[in-house]
């Protein structure tokens, strides 16, 4: 089912909070220092599932306004290998992984990396 703002334009579009990641990157060296402190050692890998996303607008400002939308419901985004746990640029680990997020929205790209390569939430 695709939302119709025809139907009823006065419910908002649901749509992800792109925040999450933006949270989930500034954190994630933590988690980092905490599989180093238990002894932990690379390589390890990180993946990502989101459920139930069908129908969802991931880059909405104005909510009201029909958007893209993610085209699936279940989206399991690329396994990515943890090769170093001293020293990892957490913007650029995750970017692939976003990336095919975003086009899951048929986007070509995540759209909140600035040109510094630094995801930001606009």
């Amino acid at each position: 089912m695709t939302y119709d703002p025809f139907r009823n334009p006065q419910k908002p579009q649901p749509h992800l909070y792109t925040s999450i990641f933006e949270d989930m990157i500034r954190v994630f060296p933590d988690y980092l220092k905490s599989l180093l402190a238990l002894g932990a050692s690379p390589p390890i890998w990180c993946t990502l599932a989101l459920l139930d996303m069908k129908c969802i607008c991931i880059s909405a400002k104005d909510y009201y306004n029909p958007r893209p939308q993610i085209d699936r419901d279940n989206l399991q985004l690329p396994k990515l290998e943890i090769t170093d746990l001293h020293d990892i640029d957490a913007d650029a680990f995750f970017r692939p992984a976003l990336d095919m997020l975003w086009n899951a929205e048929g986007r070509l790209k995540c759209l909140n990396y600035n040109v510094n390569g630094k995801y930001r939430v606009p």
